[in-house]
């Protein structure tokens, strides 16, 4: 990563104000709020992981829903976690959702979310899935302040 500080609410807005450009995706309403640390990260990196997960979960909830994304300060870093309404994550997807090539979408490569695991690695950090209780995923996105 090519390391410089960086907002992280700033690179989240810019990602959402792409992603509500896609008419496809017109139905889909982002809340976005917390803190907004400023990290030493790769902008145009963690834009490509957020724009992946985004577009993830509109897509898992076909067009239309509400995406939350909280950002919280944890020590010298940030979770930013991103919840969907969609179906959900069966224990076999959540097992090999950031393998290489796996997909559950018609059209799908399967290599954005493993690509997002390997940028956010890539800056020490760590990308987590989890089934939320009420239906629809929740992803966290946790960075260091700097990477090791």
């Amino acid at each position: 990563p090519a390391l410089a500080p960086a907002a992280i609410g700033s690179l989240l807005a810019n990602t959402v104000s792409v992603i509500r450009r896609d008419p496809s995706l017109s139905q889909v309403e982002v809340r976005r709020g917390g803190a907004n640390p400023t990290l030493l990260v790769d902008a145009e990196q963690l834009k490509i992981v957020f724009h992946n997960l985004l577009l993830n979960a509109a897509q898992a909830m076909g067009g239309q829903g509400q995406i939350e994304i909280a950002v919280s300060e944890r020590g010298e870093g940030c979770d930013v976690a991103i919840a969907d309404r969609g179906p959900g994550l069966t224990p076999h997807v959540l097992g090999k959702m950031f393998d290489p090539f796996f997909t559950t979408k018609h059209r799908g490569s399967g290599l954005g979310l493993s690509t997002a695991k390997g940028i956010v690695e890539a800056h020490g950090g760590e990308l987590t899935a989890h089934p939320r209780p009420e239906g629809g995923a929740l992803i966290v996105v946790t960075l260091p302040a700097a990477p090791p």
